[in-house]
């Protein structure tokens, strides 16, 4: 259960950068990261 919590914490922070139109944290030149990471 802990694992879904950090993974639902980590997808808000996703959507929320995308919300805001900010580039992910660390990764603003990849956007196949911030793809995969989106449909992981």
């Amino acid at each position: 259960m802990k694992e879904n919590l950090e993974m639902f914490d980590n997808e808000m922070e996703i959507l929320r950068a995308l919300d805001k139109g900010q580039p992910l944290i660390g990764n603003p030149q990849n956007p196949d990261f911030v793809s995969s990471s989106v449909n992981w």
